[in-house]
């Protein structure tokens, strides 16, 4: 694979992984802040992780070949291995010289063109006419590049080099007439070639291009030795060095742009090459193509037979001691120059620049061009790389730079480090961004290779040193307990130089020779024991890794299984550039079954014991990945250079919790109605589960056991059989499968995506195809996984998914089956025939629950046979556009909501039959709601949707907003115009703005056609601070038996209580309270009437809001308030207060007597930053208030503390004869509870933990509870 390409790959996939093992940085929206993940496994404070970029600045980083052995087989050290001699004299027996001398000549460009040098198929880092070779990024400002050379006759030698200011000041060089070739002349001469035939004249010659007499000969023959001809079909690179012949004195040639193609002649078992047959084309089980191996023997190189087995030829170049895999066998050479009389290249998939079908020769050359300034060195393709992966990378991380040589004196370790190399670990905000690019870009490259100083150096600085070898790195990097601290160690040869040293600066000695701890066998960590095993790189990593860097700190780094450290530690990351250890690397390594490193973990391998500058060195490299838990990759591995670190880091900070309440099958539990059934998801990995469990009928405990799981039902369904929906205008029941085949207009919401996903620049061509295309974007999303894999598989498109069904987090689930009204109506069929009917009676219980992989789901609620299972899913329209990115690799830094709202079902009347709907918003997910007849439980029909976008919903209105609210299903009273009409009423959420005018909205709209009805309006809001009306209840006289709403109740965020009298003129707006935007409403207005308030509704609810990471530390008091409404608007000040004081474990409240005619009673909650975010719940005159106490104070603490209270709704204060008014729990947020009755009568509370641990508790019951009845929309009052 070309090095630039691997190379930009590998940094891409770091820094995707760095974002995942952060938890979400609080960003302060303009509006609402509305977070994008789950707050319950967030911190209200950005703690950082700190990341040490380490450059190796060796003199090596200045070649332009790429692996090394392509320096050791033209370095006049290894005559012996010399593939092609030259004679430098008149003897013809003087050919004791290689051609082109040392591994890097003067002119930069290496050995002058043998086709080899010239092959991207074998020098890596040579140019690939696959790749768009993008400018390095412009340090001044990371938005734009460099200039494109589009200049071929001036190209820019260095074009990194830059001063202050940006502007390049390399030298520049005309590559269309004097690009260097290597060719081979019958007389020796001085000086460059301008041209190749004899003339007239003495001292004229005739010189080869690679076995072809002249220039304008056929330039597709076979790579041959330049002092022998072309005959018959010589496949392979001759195989004795021939000391006389006529051309043989090497020249360079000053000719055009080009490059060679190999042609593989050989198909290989496997990437290690040793079993291969001859063949063009993959065959059979022979499907490795061999564009290069090195044999045993020149016999063997040079042999037109098949050449397979052991002992024979192989992919690695190989000369150790004792070992002669040096001989090169190469397939066929083809070139292709890149000159004006060539109007037409091929065009691969990257190549973006080209606008045809093909490429021009301005593309093409201008693509050359920038290969030769940014790309042509190991060293220019490492800051380019690097450059381009940090470009989006911004302040949510803090980034250094340090190069492997960094002391005034290179010499001496502990000389000072030079402000040159060194950028101290900081936010990578734009300044400190800019300072980090002007160092790298220039770095230069001399001397030898220090690693294992060089990351000991790193380790001392996250110890907090500053003295020794870290001389002159003052800055502290470490802020938090619970920062994590990485280390990218980049090299692209074997450490030689000073062993590492201890945070005391003592020798690092063998810290992974015992199979146990932090050293086990079975983490691949432990080195056998063996002789020479001391002091070794992967010695420095492991001793960083497990010592604890700062003992004063508590020990609060997050931890995963792979890297269960959770003291202050350094996670080694290594990097290294085309080299080959003496161990066999797989970029799967730690997953695979087979393979060296698995040998090493099953105890039949050991890592060799490393010495300097030899292959063992890089095993000692990836060793030191092991240890330090991070992960290593080979920029020789094919199709991966930025790929990998995602996966490495992507179980960090990976956390199971839970953000909505449980359903239960019936709040009136029996012995064979018990089910309860729970949500929780996974942050980071970012999947769901739905499980069902019992409820002991005399305890009201949740049992242990499963009755079943839909994660795992969905994980082993084919993607294909799915009934996955989305509303069709003109299909069956409005629906018609979400597949390609159904997707008209929706098309452009999937189609040609590959650009938009962060993996795009790091998949081969088959994947970026797969990637932008959307019939295959939709089967991910269906569920296939054919295309998923993690970061270092550049060969598959997609994230890769542990599961299928996508987090479910603040969607509570609703359950249906047997209708459980009573309604009245005098309709034919009644609802008690409706509710008898065989039909409903043989109707399976279902499950609706959003997630956010863009559904809602209908699982099968059974306890038996199909418990689990999807009967089907549906996709709203308003979340298709943003749908591509559940398939970006680095989702798991950039989780976004979906089908996040939560479900609301009502039995309806409608044309003669009784019906089952269902409406849900989105929450943040979309600004809008829709409606489903779910009546059928296995073959749903949509009813209409709703939302801001004409574009998306045939039903619109640009002031909806973020559908945080829930829906209100009921028919319109009598004096409302359309009397018994079964409606739906919406409200217009958060941050309707952009279309919108932020004001609040209350819609009321026919729930069968969701045709507008009325629109009523708050007039509070505006587009920099929007109303937020959100959640909506309902007044009914008797609920049970007749859904007539008569008065609706609102909250908004700037804290007013709002009321809509139905019953006059189709809605009267009014306010019964203004609280300020200190007091925002968020929770769901609880309403009953009250006997001591002359049987007047009273309002019930509690302030506070939990929606944005800026809330996380808001510390305004919040109450709990109970409002009357007898048509006066109310004040705080002339309410009755109570005062809650908290113990330990328990809370209090005391007050005086309650006077109703002062409007109603409100108690302050006591703790700082104590709020009622979850919705409040009436149980037989008791009020039961969760309120939430999010830590705040610890940038490391995540969730936070609750309490429970038991409000007697009449009174405010504690419920007659009860043991508790209020309970405390430090444990953990509360994220939801249901009610629940028992057999005998007593209420029971389960609650929901941030954690997704669930609790029963009593809930004291008011003795005078029986004089009320359930007047709204869920409450248990019976």
């Amino acid at each position: 694979m070309n090095m630039m390409k691997s190379m930009q790959k590998r940094f891409w996939v770091l820094m995707t992984a760095l974002m995942l093992s952060l938890p979400a940085i609080p960003v302060m929206a303009d509006l609402t802040d509305i977070a994008s993940t789950p707050l319950s496994t967030s911190s209200g404070t950005a703690v950082r992780p700190n990341m040490m970029f380490v450059l190796d600045d060796s003199g090596s980083m200045g070649w332009n070949f790429m692996p090394d052995y392509l320096g050791y087989s033209l370095n006049s050290q290894d005559n012996n291995k010399c593939r092609r001699y030259v004679q430098t004299g008149t003897s013809s027996t003087n050919v004791t010289k290689c051609a082109g001398g040392t591994g890097a000549s003067s002119n930069g460009m290496g050995e002058g063109g043998d086709p080899p040098i010239y092959s991207y198929q074998v020098n890596t880092i040579y140019y690939d006419p696959g790749i768009r070779y993008m400018p390095p990024v412009n340090p001044c400002n990371v938005s734009e590049n460099l200039p494109s050379q589009t200049s071929a006759t001036s190209v820019r030698e260095d074009g990194l080099k830059i001063d202050s200011s940006c502007n390049q000041t390399s030298s520049t060089r005309n590559i269309t007439t004097t690009y260097p070739e290597r060719v081979y002349c019958d007389v020796s001469g001085s000086g460059t070639l301008t041209a190749l035939s004899k003339t007239s004249g003495s001292g004229q010659y005739m010189c080869k291009r690679n076995g072809v007499d002249h220039i304008g000969a056929a330039t597709t023959d076979h790579y041959d030795y330049p002092n022998t001809n072309i005959s018959g079909t010589n496949y392979w690179y001759s195989g004795t060095a021939a000391s006389m012949g006529t051309y043989r004195f090497g020249r360079d040639y000053s000719s055009n742009p080009h490059y060679y193609k190999v042609t593989p002649r050989e198909h290989c078992k496997d990437a290690t090459l040793v079993e291969c047959k001859i063949s063009t084309i993959p065959d059979g089980d022979f499907k490795e193509p061999a564009y290069v191996r090195f044999c045993n023997t020149d016999a063997q190189a040079s042999s037109s037979t098949v050449q397979s087995g052991s002992g024979k030829c192989q992919a690695t170049f190989d000369r150790t001691s004792g070992t002669t895999y040096t001989y090169a066998r190469y397939g066929t050479f083809e070139r292709v120059d890149i000159k004006p009389s060539v109007t037409s290249y091929p065009k691969a998939t990257g190549r973006t620049d080209c606008a045809g079908a093909t490429c021009t020769y301005t593309e093409e050359i201008t693509n050359f061009a920038n290969w030769y300034a940014y790309y042509r060195t190991r060293m220019q393709t490492m800051k380019t790389a690097a450059g381009r992966a940090f470009s989006t990378v911004d302040n949510s991380f803090r980034i250094g730079y340090l190069t492997i040589k960094p002391t005034t004196d290179p010499d001496k370790a502990d000389s000072g480090v030079t402000a040159s190399k060194y950028l101290k670990i900081d936010e990578f905000d734009p300044s400190h961004k800019e300072a980090w690019y002007k160092k790298l870009y220039a770095a230069g490259a001399s001397g030898g290779t220090p690693l294992r100083v060089a990351l000991s150096r790193v380790g001392r600085h996250f110890g907090g040193v500053t003295s020794g070898i870290n001389k002159g790195m003052s800055d502290d990097p470490v802020q938090y307990a619970c920062q994590q601290n990485f280390t990218l160690l980049t090299t692209d040869g074997y450490w030689n130089g000073n062993a590492g040293q201890t945070l005391a600066g003592g020798s690092i000695g063998n810290q992974d020779n015992v199979n146990s701890g932090y050293s086990k066998r079975s983490d691949g960590a432990y080195d056998g024991d063996l002789p020479g095993s001391s002091n070794t790189l992967a010695d420095v990593a492991l001793y960083y890794y497990k010592t604890d860097l700062r003992s004063s700190l508590a020990n609060k780094v997050p931890t995963s299984d792979k890297d269960f450290a959770n003291h202050q530690h350094m996670t080694t990351f290594t990097l290294g550039l085309g080299l080959d250890g003496r161990l066999a690397y797989s970029e799967d390594y730690e997953t695979s079954n087979s393979g060296d490193f698995a040998k090493i973990k099953l105890g039949t391998l050991n890592w060799p014991s490393p010495t300097a500058d030899a292959p063992t060195a890089l095993d000692d490299l990836w060793h030191a990945a092991v240890n330090g838990r991070g992960k290593y990759f080979s920029a020789e591995n094919p199709n991966s250079l930025v790929a990998g670190l995602q996966s490495a880091l992507a179980g960090v900070n990976t956390r199971t919790g839970a953000s909505a309440a449980a359903a239960t099958s019936s709040q009136n539990i029996t012995e064979t109605d018990n089910f309860i059934f729970s949500t929780t998801y996974r942050s980071v990995a970012w999947d769901g589960e739905v499980t069902a469990k019992e409820i002991d009928p005399q305890t009201g405990e949740v049992g242990d056991d499963l009755l079943w799981s839909a994660q795992s039902k969905l994980d082993s369904r084919g993607y294909a059989g799915r009934k996955i929906y989305k509303f069709s205008a003109s299909g069956t029941n409005k629906l018609a499968l979400f597949d390609w085949a159904n997707l008209t207009d929706e098309q452009a919401f999937f189609n040609g995506k590959c650009s938009l996903l962060s993996q795009c620049p790091a998949l081969d061509s088959d994947a970026q195809a797969i990637a932008n295309s959307g019939e295959q974007l939709i089967n991910f999303l269906r569920g296939q996984t054919t295309h998923e894999g993690d970061t270092d598989k550049s060969n598959k498109a997609f994230r890769n998914r542990e599961h299928i069904l996508g987090d479910t987090v603040n969607s509570s689930p609703a359950y249906e089956r047997i209708p459980r009204y009573n309604f009245t109506d005098d309709v034919t069929p009644t609802y008690e025939a409706f509710k008898t009917s065989l039909s409903i009676q043989n109707r399976k219980g279902m499950l609706y629950v959003g997630a956010n992989d863009g559904m809602l789901h209908a699982f099968n609620a059974s306890s038996g046979a199909g418990g689990g299972e999807e009967a089907w899913a549906y996709i709203p329209k308003a979340v298709m556009p943003n749908l591509y990115k559940l398939a970006d690799k680095n989702y798991g830094a950039n989780h976004q909501y979906f089908v996040d709202g939560s479900p609301t079902t009502m039995d309806v009347y409608d044309s003669g039959s009784w019906k089952t709907i269902l409406v849900s918003s989105m929450n943040s997910g979309g600004r809008g709601y829709f409606a489903l007849d779910i009546t059928n439980e296995n073959e749903p029909k949509a009813l209409w949707e709703f939302c801001h976008s004409a574009v998306l919903c045939a039903q619109s209105d640009p002031n909806m907003g973020y559908g945080y609210g829930n829906a209100v299903i009921a028919k319109l009273p009598v004096g409302h115009p359309q009397a018994g009409k079964w409606v739906a009423i919406l409200t217009s959420g958060y941050n309707n703005v952009a279309p919108g005018d932020g004001k609040g909205y209350i819609y009321i709209r026919d729930l069968m056609t969701g045709a507008l009805i009325k629109t009523i309006a708050t007039g509070v809001g505006d587009v920099t601070t929007p109303s937020g009306l959100g959640k909506i209840n309902g007044y009914a006289d008797y609920f049970d038996y007749d859904a007539t709403a008569r008065w609706l109740y609102a909250g908004d965020l700037q804290g007013n209580l709002w009321r809509v009298n139905l019953e006059s003129g189709g809605g009267a707006l009014s306010k019964l309270i203004a609280l300020g935007t200190s007091q925002p409403i968020t929770t769901r207005p609880t309403v009953a009437k009250v006997p001591a308030a002359d049987n007047d509704p009273v309002v019930f609810f509690g302030t506070g809001r939990y929606l944005g990471t800026s809330d996380l530390t808001n510390a305004d008091g919040q109450s709990v308030y109970a409002i009357r409404d007898n048509g006066d608007v109310h004040s705080r000040s002339s309410l009755v207060g109570r005062t809650i004081a908290h113990g330990e474990t328990s809370a209090t409240i005391s007050g005086s007597p309650m006077d109703w005619d002062s409007g109603g009673w409100y108690a302050d909650l006591p703790a700082s930053g104590e709020r009622v975010n979850i919705d409040p719940k009436l149980a037989k005159g008791t009020l039961v208030v969760v309120s939430n106490i999010p830590t705040s104070e610890d940038a490391c603490s995540i969730g936070g503390a609750s309490a429970t209270y038991n409000f007697n709704y009449e009174t405010g204060l504690e419920v007659p004869g009860s043991s508790v008014f209020g309970k405390l729990n430090s444990a953990n947020t509360v994220v939801g509870f249901v009610l629940i009755q028992l057999p005998d009568g007593r209420v029971k509370m389960i609650s929901t933990g941030s954690d997704g641990s669930q609790t029963t508790s009593p809930v004291e019951i008011n003795p005078s509870g029986g004089l009320s009845r359930r007047t709204g929309w869920r409450e248990l009052v019976k």
